[in-house]
């Protein structure tokens, strides 16, 4: 599947929980790492959804779905960063520690630098 075809996918609420989605975006933005297409496909699909998947993918979070959670909170951390409110809250809740999550960190920081 395409970044552009998940991201559209999610969009819906359908498959808002859809784990395979979650994990499927998860893997390719997590290998996407210095390809500029990739990079800019990213961006150009987190830049078109980021005002309304914040309140719709990334507000509330409960241990419930802990698989899509885990995909969830690593695509999260890669979009809007550590210091974001979700992010902050998930980790806490879920008890994700920041340190297993460097490869996210790195490509947090290659898509908004």
């Amino acid at each position: 599947m395409s970044i552009d075809c998940l991201f559209e996918m999610l969009d819906f609420y359908q498959w808002k929980y859809n784990k395979d989605c979650w994990s499927c975006l998860n893997k390719l933005i997590l290998k996407s790492e210095k390809i500029d297409s990739i990079k800019e496909c990213i961006n150009e699909n987190w830049l078109l959804r980021k005002n309304y998947w914040i309140p719709y993918h990334f507000t509330s979070f409960t241990c419930i779905y802990e698989e899509i959670n885990q995909n969830r909170f690593s695509i999260g951390l890669m979009l809007m960063g550590p210091s974001h409110n979700f992010v902050k809250t998930a980790s806490k809740i879920c008890s994700f520690d920041l340190v297993n999550y460097a490869k996210e960190l790195e490509v947090y920081n290659w898509l908004f630098s």
